[in-house]
């Protein structure tokens, strides 16, 4: 999806805005269908620095997982948000690379996968 979206920032960079918005209508479209797949999404352990961080998600490794689908799905929210702005030609209303900067995680996961997903998208 962010390939596409930003193909679509390309061309409107170039002033091609019909096929900049054709592209974005597809990422919105396939965009839609992401909320669903948060269910299968593969999380590995990620116990930060302390072997008592390690012990703790061992112990609430369920309750680290939903916590974490919970803060994906508020992202995965806000890129459509994004998209939609993209789409419209207006300004978007979250940051994204700029978190990518900070949010992406060493473990090459869906996680991983997904938050590239989010976040990598062009915008201004």
């Amino acid at each position: 999806v962010a390939s596409v979206a930003n193909l679509g920032f390309a061309f409107r960079l170039i002033g091609l805005r019909r096929l900049a918005r054709r592209y974005y209508r597809i990422a919105v479209s396939e965009w839609e269908g992401v909320p669903d797949t948060l269910n299968d999404i593969e999380i590995k352990p990620r116990a930060r620095s302390s072997l008592f961080h390690l012990r703790l998600e061992a112990v609430h490794r369920e309750t680290f997982r939903e916590n974490r689908v919970a803060r994906l799905r508020a992202m995965v929210a806000e890129t459509g948000e994004c998209l939609d702005c993209l789409l419209a030609d207006r300004p978007v209303p979250h940051r994204l690379y700029d978190r990518w900067l900070g949010e992406k995680p060493p473990i090459f996961d869906d996680v991983r996968k997904l938050l590239s997903a989010c976040l990598l998208i062009a915008s201004w």
